[in-house]
């Protein structure tokens, strides 16, 4: 990956990381964040809320050398399921890539290898779509 683009990629994660922990107001825990989503008290707060606005804004960008992914753990496990975006140098495996998760710690991005991270990321199944992903509890 070239280094404009890189700078242009971190620059881009923790702002958008920043503008959605200011807009969503999340709670201390992201857990107690999904409990106030769904009695009612935020409108987003689920980590494909915080994934999707992370990837459309990166998607946005000129990037050159890598892939961005919905990156998904547990899919399907109702209480399990996480997603993040996933950032893979272009031609690498997914395994390979950069976590960046905006939920993870409240809008705060976190970010860490594929291959070291505690969730076993894959692709989300409907990745090449991915901007069209919804979250099965609201959108």
């Amino acid at each position: 990956m070239p280094a404009g683009s890189a700078h242009e990629l971190a620059v881009a994660a923790l702002d958008t990381s920043a503008e959605l922990h200011a807009a969503y107001r999340p709670t201390r825990s992201p857990k107690l964040g999904n409990l106030a989503f769904h009695v009612g008290l935020r409108d987003r707060a689920l980590c494909c809320h915080w994934t999707r606005d992370l990837l459309h804004t990166l998607s946005a960008l000129d990037l050159k050398g890598v892939e961005l992914h919905w990156g998904v753990a547990h899919h399907g496990e109702v209480l399990r399921e996480h997603s993040a975006v996933i950032v893979v140098p272009e031609g690498a495996r997914f395994e390979q890539g950069l976590v960046l998760d905006a939920w993870r710690n409240a809008g705060h991005l976190y970010f860490t290898p594929v291959a070291g991270d505690r969730y076993p990321w894959k692709p989300h199944p409907s990745d090449p779509k991915r901007l069209r992903i919804g979250c099965r509890s609201g959108s």
